[in-house]
């Protein structure tokens, strides 16, 4: 699961930093490694301030099996978003939440 090509919808693109959607990505191929993945990741993005600055609260979570985990990252633009990725063992889209 998650092998196949990637994508990213216009509206991930337009709106999540690159840098965050890179980060995204490699969290799950990190992960593919210590854990099953279920065919649906959810990333919540929200907007925090971390030290006096800016930052990007990022919880990623799944159903089957549970799984969650919060990851706190230096951006200055951060978003409030909801992205889903998913998987149907061919290819993986990374697509907004009101994109699905």
């Amino acid at each position: 699961m998650f092998d196949g090509q990637k994508y990213v919808t216009c509206g991930v693109n337009s709106s999540v930093d690159p840098n965050i959607q890179l980060f995204i990505w490699n969290l799950i191929e990190n992960l593919k490694s210590k854990i099953q993945l279920d065919y649906l990741q959810v990333f919540e993005l929200s907007k925090i301030i971390y030290l006096g600055k800016p930052a990007q609260k990022l919880t990623h979570s799944q159903e089957i099996p549970y799984h969650t985990q919060e990851y706190i990252l230096s951006n200055d633009e951060p978003v409030d978003q909801k992205i889903y990725i998913i998987d149907d063992y061919t290819h993986s889209t990374m697509l907004l939440a009101e994109e699905y």
